[in-house]
């Protein structure tokens, strides 16, 4: 009963705490449930760890690179706060995080419009790019996410300092099935924070849009993403 609970528990914690992103230990580290960890094998549909797992796999990777400081990443569950809160609130949530000197902010996006944990049918991505003050959204089933996704620009405006961001949807790789538009979201977001890390700007378009390379990196991400889980997850049962 209580694992069946966990991704409810960790919604609320991360929305009341916004699960503040510092340099992680191992310990620190989310840990998985085995049931949570097999979901990264197809066709299952992702759940909001398996997003958070891979956003800070995605963090430990470019820890240390020139511009890594300046991004930042909002796991599911804090971004849950955004369908529930006014804006000053959400200013107010979120002000630990600084996000007004963030360069990069991506935002996991999914159509839930309910206080319920790994609900919705469909996830996609929202980054705000400071230097060229624009909310990117970037969906891989057309814009099936674009109300959600604006809501949730309009609503961050305010946090962001970005009051008079302009818009748009990009044009990416799309989805050939009902169940990887998550796995769709772990590859964006990997190329993104790796190209803007190291370089400070985002990488060109047309690799967001190269169907053989991005279908190739879905099937790539998953399987990364469940061994470095179940690694984890050893590695955590063996220092305890």
């Amino acid at each position: 009963l209580l694992a069946s609970h966990l991704p409810i528990l960790r919604c609320f914690l991360a929305a009341t705490n916004l699960l503040l992103r510092s340099p992680c230990s191992m310990v620190d580290r989310l840990t998985l449930e085995e049931e949570e960890i097999e979901l990264f094998l197809a066709p299952h549909w992702l759940n909001d760890g398996n997003i958070e797992f891979w956003f800070e796999e995605i963090e430990e990777a470019v820890r240390g690179a020139e511009n890594a400081a300046s991004i930042s990443m909002l796991c599911p569950a804090a971004m849950s706060m955004v369908n529930f809160l006014p804006p000053d609130d959400l200013c107010m949530q979120f002000k630990p995080l600084k996000l007004e000197e963030k360069k990069l902010v991506l935002m996991a996006i999914n159509d839930n419009s309910a206080w319920k944990a790994n609900a919705g049918t469909h996830w996609s991505l929202l980054v705000y790019d400071r230097p060229c003050n624009r909310f990117r959204h970037f969906d891989s089933h057309g814009k099936s996410n674009k109300g959600a996704a604006e809501r949730t620009a309009e609503a961050m405006r305010k946090a962001l300092h970005a009051e008079d961001a302009t818009w748009v949807n990009e044009v990416v790789t799309q989805q050939d099935n009902f169940y990887d538009c998550g796995a769709f979201v772990m590859v964006f977001a990997e190329l993104l924070v790796t190209s803007f890390s190291r370089s400070g700007t985002l990488p060109p378009p047309a690799m967001l849009a190269d169907d053989v390379q991005v279908r190739g990196l879905v099937h790539e991400v998953r399987e990364r993403a469940r061994k470095s889980a179940m690694n984890l997850r050893r590695e955590k049962e063996r220092a305890s």
